[in-house]
């Protein structure tokens, strides 16, 4: 996570760019930061919910231990 958002910040001035050589820079710096987010948001919400989908399992009781036995 850590990881995406330093690249998206540091991609930010490429996107935001107007002077010479943004017309290159900044299509491709728009593309990755929206893959990086999209990336992000899959992994970060999507992944448990296949994980549960996956398993068949209902979500752990709280104050459950590990292993589901009580």
């Amino acid at each position: 996570m850590m990881t995406a958002l330093t690249a998206i910040f540091g991609l930010m001035p490429a996107a935001l760019s107007t002077r010479i050589g943004a017309q290159s820079q900044r299509p491709l710096a728009i593309v990755v930061i929206g893959g990086m987010i999209a990336a992000l948001v899959l992994n970060r919400y999507l992944t448990p919910v296949l994980y549960s989908v996956v398993r068949r399992q209902p979500p752990r009781k709280e104050g459950a231990v590990w292993g589901g036995v009580d």
